[in-house]
């Protein structure tokens, strides 16, 4: 479970997040919605260790602070809002996912590329794995994103905005790997803007 206490967040002179009290349950889907600038973003920055924050930030019982960033990559993950698209293949791409996990060589092992076939298995990504990273859609980069933070193996997932500026299609396909995390037994900390898909998917709002 990952938990917030009296959480607040001062950029400059300004509080985007004040004295935020919240938990998420593991092995649920918390989607969080609220209007433009209000922190939605800031948050899971936070719960990522990216920006600095006040109050207590813990992940299954342990302090935020005291996790190293190379072990936190192994307990959760963050898709961004907006997604690099590098001069890489897809398939390249996904097995970044494995970074955490190398050794001192930096050479995939046979659990680790293993890891990276499941993960482009489930997400249906095999036909994409030729293609580079930065001639693909807009639905298919997140789809390669999505394997990438699978073959992660995390137990907490971090989506900011993965539906943003998709059409309705891919959209759908989005929202149905989110649903499928769940099923795997990770607990999703999303954020969304439309009402509809959060009902769709949430187990809270």
């Amino acid at each position: 479970m990952t938990e917030c206490k009296n959480l607040s967040v001062k950029i400059g002179r300004k509080n985007i997040l004040n004295n935020i009290s919240v938990s998420f349950p593991q092995g649920e889907i918390t989607v969080i919605l609220g209007k433009n600038g209000s922190g939605k973003t800031t948050l899971l920055k936070a719960l990522e260790k990216e920006i600095p924050h006040s109050g207590e930030i813990r992940i299954n019982g342990t302090a935020l602070k005291s996790i190293p960033q190379k072990d936190l990559a192994k307990i959760q993950s963050l898709m961004p809002q907006k997604l690099p698209n590098p001069h890489i293949s897809a398939e390249k791409l996904i097995s970044y996912g494995r970074s955490p996990y190398l050794g001192i060589s930096g050479k995939l092992s046979d659990s680790d590329k293993e890891a990276v076939v499941s993960a482009i298995e489930k997400t249906k990504t095999k036909h994409l794995c030729g293609s580079f990273a930065d001639t693909l859609s807009g639905g298919e980069l997140r789809r390669v994103f999505f394997a990438m933070i699978l073959a992660q193996d995390t137990k907490t997932v971090l989506l900011d905005e993965p539906t943003s500026s998709l059409d309705v299609s891919a959209k759908k396909e989005i929202l149905k790997l989110i649903k499928e995390y769940k099923t795997l037994g990770k607990t999703v900390i999303t954020v969304l803007h439309d009402v509809n898909d959060a009902l769709e998917i949430a187990d809270r709002i």
